[in-house]
């Protein structure tokens, strides 16, 4: 539902009520009476958490205005990252995806903005807001869609481990969708999503899928056990590694395969 009434109408009703000046007002809510003034003429922009102070002293529930604040505050010209990312943080604690899909959608109309959402989203999916991170993740994968490059990966391999659950069929588009990535993935992080990806296969019975992927994570395991011995051997610096000892994605690939 689209908001019905302004964030500064709802102020200036409630102060009316209330019989309640700028001043006064300000010094309830905690905050400075120029800042309110500048709200209630339009002359002043609005941060987060001035509103939701507003919005608590108005009696309402954390939330109740984001709506209106994208459309007054943010709709306007392109939003600084500054000033929304406590507003992205919210809308996933309170699971408003429609607002964090609206703030996103304004804030790739500037593609520098994409780094900062992909570190977002990677809190929101250690946090185990999956269904946020999902969001952030797809829209940080359209801005690298042209460029070919291992952050497009690594978000598609994030949104197919997020969207795994009960749904077998979500499960299946999740993995036929996160295929065509693998190979642009980190070698570090290649080897796990490989795991994954045959698990995902197990447990949906599909066997010719399984033995396929299972064969590429045994033999990449198997060349990156080698690479390592050698640059070991010589000391020389090494890179990524995956979360799990090599050995393990050897004997895992093996196993599976027979």
């Amino acid at each position: 539902m689209e908001p019905t009434t302004t964030i500064r109408t709802e102020l200036e009703n409630f102060m009316k009520q209330n019989a309640l000046n700028i001043t006064q007002f300000g010094l309830v809510a905690g905050i400075n009476p120029g800042t309110v003034s500048g709200i209630v003429t339009g002359n002043r922009t609005l941060s987060v958490h001035q509103l939701d102070r507003i919005t608590d002293t108005l009696g309402h529930p954390k939330g109740h205005f984001y709506k209106n604040y994208i459309e007054e505050f943010l709709n306007t010209a392109t939003p600084n990252i500054r000033r929304v990312r406590p507003l992205l943080y919210h809308c996933a604690e309170l699971n408003m995806l429609d607002c964090i899909e609206q703030v996103v959608n304004l804030l790739m109309e500037k593609l520098a903005y994409a780094e900062a959402l992909f570190v977002i989203a990677e809190d929101f999916f250690k946090q185990g807001k999956f269904a946020a991170s999902i969001i952030l993740y797809g829209s940080v994968a359209v801005s690298e869609n042209k460029q070919h490059s291992e952050r497009l990966a690594f978000c598609q391999y994030r949104i197919f481990m997020a969207k795994q659950g009960d749904d077998q069929a979500l499960n299946l588009e999740a993995a036929n969708q996160l295929e065509p990535y693998i190979e642009r993935l980190n070698e570090g992080d290649q080897l796990e999503a490989l795991r994954n990806l045959a698990n995902t296969y197990l447990s949906l019975r599909q066997w010719d899928k399984l033995d396929r992927w299972a064969f590429v994570m045994d033999y990449k395991a198997q060349i990156q056990y080698r690479l390592a011995y050698r640059q070991e051997r010589k000391r020389k610096r090494t890179p990524k590694r995956p979360n799990r000892p090599l050995f393990f994605y050897v004997a895992y690939g093996s196993a599976t395969l027979f």
